[in-house]
C-alpha cells in the first residue's frame, strides 16, 4: 500500500523556531531604531518651529502631529507584514536545511542497525543536493575494504 506523505511545516521545530526568533528578534531590533531614529527627526522639527517662535496652536506643530501619527501608523503595518513575510521565507529556507539533516540521521539510523538502506536522497530543491553523492561513493569505499 503506497501511503500519501503529508507536508509538515516544523521539520525540526527546535532549530526552526530557534531561527524564526532570531531573525525576529534582529528584525525588531532593526525597526525599534528606525523609529527612535524617527521621533530623534520629529524632535528636530519640534525644535524647529519653536526656535522660530512659533505658537503652540500654530498649523505647523499641527500639521507635525498628524504627519507623526501617520507616519508611525504606516510604520507599524509595515514592520508586522515585513515581520510575517521574514517568519515565512525563514521557515521556508529552514526546511530546505532541516530535511536534509533528519535525512541524513534517519539513514545513519538505519545503516548502523544494518537495516536495509535504499540509496541516500534529498527532496527537489533541498539544501546540500551534493551529499547524497559524495556519502554513498564514501560508503562504497568504506564497504570494499571491509569485504576485502
Amino acid at each position: 500500500m503506497h501511503r500519501k506523505k503529508r507536508f509538515r511545516l516544523l521539520v525540526y521545530p527546535r532549530f526552526q523556531l530557534t531561527l524564526i526568533a532570531l531573525n525576529s528578534l534582529i528584525f525588531l531590533v532593526s525597526s525599534f531604531v528606525m523609529v527612535g531614529s524617527f521621533y530623534v527627526a520629529i524632535g528636530s522639527l519640534r525644535d524647529l518651529g519653536v526656535r522660530s517662535e512659533l505658537a503652540e496652536n500654530h498649523p505647523y506643530f499641527t500639521y507635525l502631529s498628524m504627519e507623526t501619527e501617520s507616519i508611525f501608523l504606516h510604520f507599524v503595518i509595515a514592520v508586522i507584514v515585513s515581520l510575517l513575510v521574514t517568519s515565512f521565507v525563514t521557515l521556508y529556507l529552514s526546511h530546505k536545511v532541516s530535511g536534509p539533516i533528519l535525512r541524513l540521521k534517519s539513514y545513519f539510523n538505519d545503516v548502523r542497525h544494518q537495516k536495509a538502506v535504499l540509496p541516500l536522497s534529498f527532496r527537489k530543491g533541498d539544501y546540500f543536493c551534493e551529499l547524497p553523492l559524495i556519502i554513498t561513493q564514501a560508503l562504497k569505499v568504506l564497504f570494499n575494504d571491509k569485504k576485502k
